[in-house]
């Protein structure tokens, strides 16, 4: 048998929506729906708390059994700060969350959470605290029982962060960073229960598995303790107050075992001659197992499964739920892990375990593509091969044309669903359409505001350069006046001096001339300080006009030696052009003589 993964697809190729890859994580399930949770993923924040690491929390992935399909919900509530590595189990419409990793330094929780399959609702049943209950840990694993018609949720082992836990249970041990604690949690009270455990008790262990074999007992398998790792096999059993251990070791010789191993997956099978537990995947020290075992609880005894594809059990630390489509044939749904310790991946994968009428098993994948085909196929075996009364027959005929309208209905509801992606797909290509010419339209606004500054620049530049013509022709006119006042004042001068040679005939004749006489001298001195000044400004102005008609001669004695360094070179050019012509003559001379 080929057997093979496949992404969720529709029979038309169009993929469904896939949970992003994950691992430490765990799926949970309640009627005919997987709940998935939390986990480590791709950008989740390594802090604390905070809106993007809410956001990311406040999600649960929903797969719908009966069809094969995941989708993606919102929740309400403050949902647990413990995302990776938790403990997880379900009793009726509920599911409780204990403890795990806060992605960040060693923050780790041993609060418990519960959630609502019905509402979506977080509610905090035990806040994280180190004045009670387990320790905060993560890595240990969690089953619910019933005993006396109380529900419990019983906690066991797991990892510890540091010696700040406080405090410790009395009677168990703690190696490393790893413990053996077991409590109970009893529902109707709120309160954790420390209980008698006698036997043969597990030691500090993590990365184990444990899980119900019924309503007051549960097998453990594998996981790490301090020395290395387990491939031990515990039998648990439970009283409202006490657990008793009972071990189970490798025998060694001929007797089928799997190797030690953790971060390993386990699920309890039920068939007609009692409970099996399934275990798929997991690692030994740093190595993938690469193999799926069936452990028979009541004969103690282990088969080894084939035509499992590597790439199904080359994982660890990923999920695994079962689901029985009839009472022969279950569904192993398989999400996510790590290969090779380091690879996050999302493959899902479905293995379809059978027990045959010889008490044996066979084993295959399911490919996603067929899934519902494959599954109406496994109904209508089962159904084929029962007996049937004429009742029954009317009632398998009745329910026949129920399913068959279901599935009308189903087929109905995809294609509205394909309609309403295909039309939102449509609406995404005019809103991208739309943009599209709105960046079009902005850039062309943005070219003729750009155009626009340009002719305002220019428009200012030649406004500039009129304001510069102005000024020189100011300048010039106040140069003119300038002369004119000079030519002024050197007649008023000429005729001061007149007038003073008129006051000295004068002077012994009227004395009042000569005080005149003075006054015309200090006159004098004030023009000849302005004769001077405007002599001044003369000299500047012909020194600036000196200074441009000297830049103008060393601008044309530039220009001409420009153009002959042009001369030169097109008289270069003529002479190769001319030595190439001959060139060129000789070479049709030489092929004439040849």
């Amino acid at each position: 048998m080929t057997a093979k993964i496949l992404a969720w697809l529709r029979k038309d190729k169009t993929p469904d929506y896939q949970p992003v890859e994950r691992n430490s994580h765990s799926t949970v399930r309640v009627g005919d729906y997987l709940y998935m949770w939390g986990g480590y993923q791709p950008g989740l924040p390594e802090v604390h708390n905070n809106e993007k690491k809410k956001s990311m929390c406040s999600v649960m992935e929903v797969c719908h059994l009966r069809t094969g399909r995941w989708e993606q919900k919102p929740t309400t509530g403050n949902p647990p700060l413990g995302v990776v590595s938790y403990a997880a189990a379900a009793i009726g419409r509920e599911i409780f969350y204990f403890g795990g990793y806060c992605n960040h330094d060693d923050c780790y929780h041993n609060s418990l959470y519960s959630f609502n399959v019905d509402t979506f609702n977080w509610k905090e049943l035990s806040p994280t605290t180190s004045h009670h209950g387990p320790i905060m840990k993560a890595y240990c694993d969690m089953i619910a029982i019933k005993v006396n018609g109380e529900d419990y949720l019983v906690v066991i082992g797991g990892s510890e962060p540091s010696s700040n836990n406080t405090p410790k249970q009395p009677g168990a041990q703690y190696s490393y960073d790893k413990t053996n604690e077991i409590h109970f949690y009893k529902l109707s009270t709120g309160q954790w229960i420390s209980p008698t455990v006698t036997g043969d008790r597990p030691p500090p262990i993590d990365e184990f598995t444990l899980t119900s074999i019924n309503n007051s007992s549960a097998i453990l398998f594998g996981g790490g303790t301090a020395n290395r790792d387990s491939n031990n096999v515990y039998i648990l059993n439970f009283t409202d107050t006490s657990v008793n251990c009972s071990k189970l070791s490798n025998p060694g010789g001929s007797v089928q075992w799997p190797k030690e191993r953790r971060g390993h997956s386990s699920v309890l099978i039920n068939t007609s001659s009692g409970p099996h537990l399934l275990v798929v995947g997991g690692i030994e020290i740093l190595f993938s197992t690469y193999d799926i075992w069936i452990f028979d609880i009541n004969n103690k005894s282990w088969k080894k499964l084939v035509n499992i594809p590597d790439n199904v059990t080359e994982r660890c630390s990923h999920s695994l739920s079962v689901w029985s489509v009839t009472p022969t044939t279950n569904w192993i749904i398989v999400f996510g892990g790590k290969r090779n310790l380091l690879i996050t991946i999302s493959d899902t994968a479905v293995i379809e375990l059978r027990y045959t009428s010889n008490n044996d098993w066979s084993t295959s994948i399911i490919p996603l593509d067929q899934y519902q085909e494959k599954l109406q196929e496994r109904r209508r075996e089962w159904e084929a091969s029962q007996p049937v009364q004429p009742e029954d027959r009317r009632e398998i005929d009745r329910l026949t044309r129920v399913l068959q309208e279901r599935e009308r209905e189903l087929q109905e509801e995809r294609r509205e669903k394909e309609q309403e992606q295909l039309e939102g797909r449509e609406r995404q290509l005019q809103q991208a359409q739309q943009q599209g010419q709105e960046r079009e339209r902005q850039a062309r606004e943005r070219e003729r505001q750009a155009r626009e500054r340009e002719q305002d620049l220019q428009q200012q530049l030649q406004e500039k350069e009129k304001q510069v013509q102005q000024a020189q022709q100011q300048g010039q006119e106040r140069e003119r006046q300038a002369r004119e006042r000079e030519q002024h004042l050197q007649q008023q001068l000429q005729e001061k001096k007149r007038q003073v040679q008129q006051a000295q005939e004068r002077e012994r004749e009227i004395q009042q001339a000569r005080e005149r006489e003075r006054q015309a001298r200090e006159q004098v001195q004030d023009l000849q300080q302005q004769l001077q000044e405007s002599q001044r400004l003369l000299q500047e102005k012909e020194r600036q006009v000196q200074q441009t008609q000297q830049e103008r001669e060393r601008q044309i004695q530039e220009g001409r030696e420009r153009e002959q360094n042009l001369q030169k070179q097109l008289l270069q050019a003529e002479q190769q052009l001319q030595s190439r012509q001959r060139e060129s003559q000789e070479r049709e001379q030489q092929l004439q003589r040849q």
